[in-house]
């Protein structure tokens, strides 16, 4: 009996270390470091749409003077590749994430954006870090996708998190890149 005994602590042992105390399956720690990157990488792509989307509707109308060939023209301001430049410039902010909180439910990880100020300084950090990152490492293709959707602000920050994430940071799955960006239950 003493060996049965023993044997089925071990098998009781692998099992909390699998599932953990509370029955739920525990995500391995390299696991759980890769969906924290993809909803960090959504709140941040998220914060780039509704700031483009603040930044059209601030600036509606406006016209700069470009360059062109050679030749000088006037265009909107929001038909222009400056303005999606000026936004990328603004949401690495850390400022722009105080609001941000981080939590997972259902297996899904996400940042979410509140009306209070959470200060977390570590949410900041990671959010600001992961818009630098998108930045220093996919500026083209993350200017190329807000530039080609500026007609169509909305459609930016319904689409671009999973486009930007999944296809050009390959920081998630899109079923990851949709779940992070959906509401919370």
């Amino acid at each position: 009996m003493g060996r049965v005994a023993c044997l089925v602590a071990i098998i009781a042992a692998a099992c909390l270390l699998l599932e953990g105390v509370d029955g739920k399956k525990k995500v391995p720690k390299s696991d759980y470091k890769k969906m924290v990157k993809c909803a960090a990488c959504v709140g941040v792509v998220k914060e780039m749409g509704d700031t483009m989307v603040k930044e059209w509707s601030d600036h509606e109308g406006v016209t700069i003077l470009i360059e062109k060939r050679k030749k000088k023209q006037k265009v909107l301001y929001v038909e222009s590749e400056l303005a999606v430049h000026e936004v990328l410039d603004k949401v690495c902010d850390e400022s722009h994430y105080e609001n941000y909180n981080m939590s997972g439910t259902g297996g899904v990880i996400r940042f979410t954006k509140g009306s209070k100020a959470i200060n977390s300084k570590d949410h900041k950090k990671k959010l600001a870090g992961m818009c630098q990152h998108m930045i220093a490492d996919h500026e083209k293709e993350v200017v190329d996708f807000l530039y080609s959707h500026r007609a169509t602000p909305m459609d930016v920050v319904e689409n671009a998190p999973v486009q930007l994430c999944t296809k050009v940071a390959d920081l998630c799955t899109e079923d990851q890149a949709i779940a992070a960006a959906a509401a919370p239950p």
